[in-house]
């Protein structure tokens, strides 16, 4: 079995595999649009990324050009609506 999704420090989500897809669409969004959550970009989500992450949604100023890691629904706004999406990738999900 493949892991479900590949962490890339540019944002982007990749690999993923859709036979272990549990019908969580929030999950799946988050997996194949929205950034991986890697904000210190050492390859894991961790709790090393909450500090960062939650400067970029505190800070009102848009993301830079191109994918976000912090865009965790990949609507191309950093904001309140990403933390749902950022608490379950940090707790596993």
């Amino acid at each position: 079995m493949t892991a479900p999704r590949s962490v890339q420090c540019d944002g982007i989500t990749g690999d993923v595999d859709l036979n272990s897809f549990n019908g969580d669409l929030a999950a799946l969004q988050a997996m194949t649009i929205g950034g991986s959550g890697d904000l210190n970009c050492d390859g894991h989500t961790d709790g090393e990324d909450a500090q960062p992450f939650l400067a970029a949604v505190f800070s009102g100023a848009p993301p830079p050009p191109g994918p976000s890691t912090a865009d965790m629904n990949g609507d191309g706004v950093v904001d309140a609506a990403d933390v749902p999406l950022m608490v379950a990738r940090l707790l596993g999900g």
